[in-house]
């Protein structure tokens, strides 16, 4: 894919996280669209798209709503590294793989941020963390399963496979 489109999509998901996913929240937890991004560039494409994307939208995550730089920049290239890691021992084309990522990828992204910001003075206690954690799991994996269907029947081509 190349690097304009991975854009685009980055651009729309984080405008759509930042101005309408918080209409859909639930628990005061919203789904996290630019993290299902960054899952979902890194484990479905051998470039390295959802890295630089998660650094520069996680950048501009933390410009624009935080009070610490860099945290959710961090946290989403930990994500990303992980993720593209793991993908050479899991099948593409299964879903259950597709669901180990999604709680596995929300998990270490909620993790390092909640981690990264109360190593800088957050107010936030794990508790707090850990009550909102099945509710982001189950948005972002909901999402997730969504765009990895977008993506294989739309951008991946598989000609002759009659499962897709």
């Amino acid at each position: 894919m190349k690097y304009r489109y991975g854009f685009a999509v980055f651009l729309a998901a984080f405008i759509i996280q930042s101005t309408l996913a918080y209409h859909i929240a639930a628990f005061g937890v919203a789904p996290n669209l630019v993290l299902v991004m960054v899952i979902a560039f890194s484990f479905l494409f051998e470039e390295k798209h959802g890295m630089i994307f998660g650094i520069l939208f996680g950048l501009l995550q933390d410009v624009m709503f935080s009070h610490v730089v860099g945290i959710s920049a961090l946290s989403y290239f930990l994500v990303a590294l992980a993720i593209s890691e793991i993908k050479r021992y899991l099948y593409r084309d299964n879903i259950i793989s597709v669901a180990f990522i999604a709680i596995g990828g929300t998990v270490g992204y909620n993790l390092a941020n909640w981690s990264l910001s109360r190593l800088f003075g957050g107010i936030y206690g794990f508790l707090y963390f850990l009550e909102r954690l099945p509710t982001a799991i189950i948005f972002n994996m909901g999402f997730l399963f969504l765009a990895y269907w977008v993506i294989v029947r739309k951008v991946i081509k598989y000609r002759g496979f009659k499962y897709m």
